[in-house]
């Protein structure tokens, strides 16, 4: 499929699809020097998304692309990556949380001690 189709597809816009051929992560095959995408990179697109909404980084997606692509899909070496990849993120996300059970906390002493405050 051309470029038009894929964006319709996958719902996106030619910018992403350009920013994410830059980075190596979408790779679509040339004929007769045009672009040609195909349910590789609508299988690969998605993914792309998927992690991205567990919070990885493109940087971080595009490392696990390289892992699959070095040693194959469902390898040690790219599950390996795949699961410290999850590991810092989920990391990541329970030092926010924490913070932010902090800052929660912090709001409501305010909260409460305002309000007994405007109470006498």
């Amino acid at each position: 499929m051309r470029i038009g189709e894929f964006l319709q597809t996958v719902e996106t816009t030619l910018d992403t699809v350009r920013h994410y051929e830059s980075l190596a992560l979408l790779q679509p095959a040339r004929i007769n020097r045009q672009k040609e995408y195909g349910q590789a990179e609508v299988q690969a697109f998605q993914v792309i998304k998927e992690l991205q909404q567990a919070g990885l980084s493109l940087e971080d997606i595009r490392l696990l692309f390289n892992l699959k692509q070095a040693h194959g899909c469902g390898s040690a070496e790219l599950i390996d990556g795949a699961v410290e990849q999850l590991d810092s993120q989920l990391r990541r996300v329970e030092e926010e949380l924490l913070r932010l059970e902090k800052r929660r906390q912090s709001l409501w002493d305010t909260l409460v001690a305002l309000r007994g405050e405007a109470g006498k």
